[in-house]
């Protein structure tokens, strides 16, 4: 008869645990659902979220991204008090562009701060919330890639 040693066992599930603690702490979710509604949006509001591609972020550096704020269905003459993320990955502040020399346009303005011991490989959708003066909410999504760079002395 096989007997199992049950240190073998325990190890694997320990590994389990620490990933799952790790992946969900920051609350990217790493993988693109589109038939679940997101957690943080109320459910009472039926609303399709909108979704923005942020590219490709580099894990080691601070990266920059700016999108127009109609791009993720806010108005771009709305005023915004407030955003909340799913992630603390990203920081995120409305600004207003110039658009045509006399106007101004909403957009957004994302800051992902450099993270030197984070390395790989990933696919993030960060969940959005953006909250207008009036108190109404919009659910936005942000996509992006999030990798390390392979070696910093041989880039051109």
């Amino acid at each position: 008869m096989f007997h199992r040693n049950p240190t073998t066992l325990f190890i694997p599930y320990r590994l389990f645990l620490l990933a799952a603690v790790l992946f969900s702490a920051n609350g990217c979710s790493t993988e693109i659902r589109t038939d679940a509604p997101s957690a943080s949006i109320d459910p009472a509001a039926p609303q399709k979220v909108q979704r923005i591609d942020a590219g490709i972020i580099l894990s080691g550096r601070d990266n920059y991204v700016c999108f127009p704020a109609d791009a993720v269905g806010i108005r771009h003459d709305a005023r915004i008090v407030g955003i909340k993320t799913s992630c603390d990955c990203v920081q995120i502040a409305p600004i207003l562009t110039v658009a045509d020399g006399a106007t101004s346009s909403l957009a957004f303005d994302l800051f992902f701060p450099a993270d030197p011991e984070w390395r790989g490989r990933r696919s993030m959708r960060i969940e959005c919330e953006a909250t207008y003066a009036d108190g109404e909410t919009s659910p936005f999504e942000i996509l992006c890639v999030c990798t390390s760079v392979a070696d910093d002395s041989e880039a051109p």
